[in-house]
């Protein structure tokens, strides 16, 4: 699956066609061993205000189930940075939907920093 991260990477980056995108984003949280560009990815969607709520939530929810595959965790710098990310985005006013996915995204990082 590593060899087809570079093209998922640019279908997540090009906004023209959102249905391919979002069957991109409900499928990609599958991957095992997933690349820190791939991650880098989903986490600046997560965290772009310009990016619909829906795909935003995909793209939570695609990072909580990378966290939950990766054997032995996130690397750390990216644990940190998805970490940062998601209680910034909880600390603001969000609607409740996407608050949700925030939520189990910071559960299951915790979760995996404190195993």
């Amino acid at each position: 699956m590593a060899e087809c991260q570079p093209g998922l990477i640019r279908i997540l980056k090009y906004k023209g066609n959102w249905r391919l995108r979002e069957e991109v984003l409900k499928r990609v949280g599958e991957i095992q061993n997933p690349s820190d560009e791939l991650v880098f990815q989903l986490l600046s969607m997560l965290d772009d205000d310009n990016i619909y709520y829906d795909a935003r939530v995909l793209a939570g929810d695609a990072l909580t189930q990378l966290a939950k595959n990766v054997q032995g965790g996130l690397d750390s710098e990216i644990n940190i940075s998805v970490r940062k990310v998601a209680e910034k985005l909880i600390t603001t006013p969000q609607p409740p939907f996407f608050d949700k996915t925030l939520k189990r995204l910071c559960l299951e990082i915790r979760l995996l920093t404190i195993a």
